[in-house]
């Protein structure tokens, strides 16, 4: 869990050394890392964090190195000034993007780890039992909208993307067979959602 945390005084070196001439693509290569290794973060979220101070420094030092990448980026624009070619205004806008995404990502994680009872599966549990998400998409046209805007709604609820409540939406009504997406897969997390139902004297079917 700790594999960034080891590596960032590193990176954090390579980049504060690195000229202009190569920064546009040294960053997009840090860029790319940070995407795939955000995947196995977000996979840590689909069962029980054992160590939540050590997941929440690790992502608070990656956005301290993603945040300065994106100093560096403003710097390497201003210094171009109109000079900048029309291929480095894509490259740039396209690294700016995906900052910003990774940045939207990072906090999304940071407020999950920082929640200490449920991870945001374990909300979707929650709801499904306490009959929220049945009711919802029961009654969509009633409230005029549409799935992807129950999804919308319960992702925000939960702290997760629109596309991934989608996929577990999919799953509880039976239009998606993937187990991937069957929230109840995991039984810690089955056991901890409903543990506080039970705690709380909710009659669970």
């Amino acid at each position: 869990m700790n594999d960034y945390i080891e590596r960032f005084p590193y990176s954090l070196k390579k980049a504060k050394k690195r000229d202009n001439t190569s920064l546009p693509s040294f960053i997009s290569n840090e860029l790319d890392y940070f995407v795939e290794y955000i995947k196995r973060l977000e996979k840590d979220l689909e069962v029980e964090i054992e160590n939540p101070e050590m997941y929440t420094t690790e992502i608070i030092r990656i956005k301290e190195y993603v945040n300065f990448l994106y100093t560096k980026l403003r710097d390497y624009a201003d210094a171009k000034g109109p000079g900048v070619s029309d291929i480095d205004k894509t490259q740039l806008s396209d690294l700016d993007a995906k900052i910003t995404s990774i940045n939207l990502k990072l906090q999304n994680l940071q407020a999950d780890a920082g929640q200490e009872e449920f991870n945001y599966i374990q909300r979707i549990i929650l709801l499904n039992e306490l009959g929220v998400i049945d009711h919802l998409l029961t009654r969509k046209e009633q409230y005029g909208v549409s799935t992807n805007g129950t999804a919308k709604v319960i992702a925000h609820i939960i702290g997760s993307s629109t596309s991934n409540v989608n996929s577990y939406l999919r799953f509880l009504q039976g239009e998606d067979s993937d187990e991937k997406y069957n929230p109840y897969k995991t039984p810690k997390n089955v056991e901890k959602a409903k543990n506080l139902l039970i705690s709380n004297n909710f009659k669970l079917k």
